[in-house]
């Protein structure tokens, strides 16, 4: 595994490689009050400036006295709904003269680079990819996903 600092004025640097290898960006983003992982065009659209506050029964985004972009804890939302649709086709079906024919549908992956992955995140993903990917049965439709991806870790504070 790479290990190396990405510094501030190379996001963008980073966001058009990313994009030029064919990856779709996914970073954290505000929405609906809280940071959760979107689908970005750049990186001024990451959460800058913006830090939670959490209190028995309350979690709020405030603007934090910094204009740094990961000082916030994970939000409510992981990446877990880009490895598993909600929806996904398996199979067709056509009626021919001989009665219902099937066939498979092949597993396609969307390459996915996502920005801003917390280790509680990685850690999620290890215990998924024993299950899914590294069991007696592999899950294809996981497998190919999760091959598809590049992941940009960064720490907490």
């Amino acid at each position: 595994m790479d290990k190396t600092l990405l510094l501030r004025q190379d996001f963008e640097q980073l966001y058009q490689a990313l994009k030029d290898e064919g990856y779709q960006v996914v970073g954290p983003t505000e929405k609906q009050g809280a940071i959760q992982f979107e689908h970005i065009n750049n990186f001024e659209q990451l959460p800058w400036g913006r830090q939670e506050q959490v209190e028995p029964g309350s979690y709020q985004l405030k603007q934090a006295q910094e204009n740094r972009c990961f000082q916030w804890n994970t939000g409510p939302q992981s990446f877990k709904p880009y490895l598993f649709s909600p929806t996904q086709m398996l199979w067709t079906g056509d009626e021919t003269d001989d009665g219902l024919v099937f066939k498979q549908v092949e597993p396609t992956a969307t390459p996915l680079a996502f920005i801003g992955v917390r280790s509680c995140d990685i850690a999620a993903l290890y215990l998924q990819d024993k299950h899914f990917m590294h069991s007696q049965y592999p899950d294809v439709w996981y497998t190919q996903q999760r091959e598809q991806m590049f992941i940009v870790a960064v720490n907490c504070s």
